[in-house]
């Protein structure tokens, strides 16, 4: 009589967790970060909430004949949450004892794409919600240091000239062209000097793709008539990133990003990177129960709006 499972039994039990674990890894890796995390920058975070500060803007150099010109210390401080992420998968003990890894892969596979993927889709989230409809609360409230909607038309600072970086167009060489005119005409706080913006990434929906692939790939531009229209000046000017989120009633909203900066649109902290745990012994009651393990991935972290200035958002 055997009671429990054999040493053979666990050691197979062993070697299923630490060869899952090393095959959702080698997936995670291969899906690399999502290109939507280039709006953010990397922040660390050592505790659950973090507070951030706007610190205003350097001064411009100029001519030294009195005391020298320091920049201030602005006192808008926002704070960025940590939250707790998770997903997981059950593996039955028959498909281990029958040697069926080929079928446990690809859901081991899914589940690193889902970890890979999630912090993209928080970004697009907190875009969307930027815009002050509320339609993901999850991600907070939309808004920006400043008090107002991330994208606004009335953004001011410190008493400031009212700024926005707000539009309400579809995607068109006119709608691209007045955001890049909104970029380039936005100031510092105090209105005196131009911030000099380039913008270089232009992200859309799927509906939008081939639309921000003519305005930027094509060598001729084509008008409405279907003959050619001159020269594309934005030839290979943007990078073009394509956002799977901006589909249904968000397929028209699109964003021109300035992201050579030194501040980014978005602020990432990497609280926990991550993680792999799992069950695969019988002291687990659902192994007991029926016969499953337990695989799961987690992860740590915040993502909150920062310069509203980097980047136009528009929506129809």
């Amino acid at each position: 009589m055997t009671l429990g499972p054999t040493i053979a039994q666990r050691q197979l039990y062993a070697n299923v967790e630490v060869g899952v674990t090393l095959h959702f890894m080698e997936q995670l890796e291969a899906n690399g970060p999502d290109p939507l995390m280039v709006l953010a920058e990397e922040m660390p975070s050592t505790a659950a909430v973090e507070e951030h500060f706007f610190l205003g803007d350097v001064p411009q150099f100029r001519e030294w004949t009195a005391d020298r010109v320091m920049g201030s210390l602005m006192a808008h401080k926002f704070r960025i949450a940590n939250k707790d992420f998770s997903s997981g998968i059950p593996i039955h003990r028959n498909e281990i004892a029958d040697d069926q890894m080929g079928k446990v892969k690809p859901r081991i596979a899914g589940l690193a794409e889902r970890a890979a993927r999630h912090r993209g889709d928080y970004m697009m989230r907190s875009l969307i919600q930027g815009f002050g409809d509320n339609p993901f609360p999850e991600v907070g409230d939309g808004k920006g240091f400043d008090g107002v909607n991330f994208f606004s038309a009335s953004h001011t600072l410190e008493g400031g000239p009212a700024q926005g970086n707000l539009k309400t167009a579809a995607l068109s060489e006119a709608a691209l062209e007045a955001a890049e005119v909104a970029l380039a005409s936005l100031t510092t706080w105090d209105g005196k000097d131009p911030l000099q913006l380039r913008p270089t990434h232009l992200i859309v929906g799927p509906k939008n793709t081939a639309t921000a692939q003519k305005l930027v790939g094509a060598a001729v531009l084509i008008n409405a008539a279907g003959t050619a229209a001159g020269s594309n000046i934005r030839l290979g000017k943007y990078q073009i990133v394509e956002a799977p989120r901006l589909i249904g009633a968000y397929d028209d909203y699109w964003f021109l990003a300035a992201l050579g900066q030194a501040t980014k649109p978005f602020i990432f902290q990497d609280r926990e990177p991550i993680t792999t745990a799992a069950q695969v012994d019988w002291s687990s009651p659902q192994m007991f129960n029926r016969g499953v393990m337990q695989f799961g991935a987690q992860a740590r972290y915040g993502i909150g709006p920062w310069d509203w200035r980097t980047i136009i958002g528009s929506k129809v």
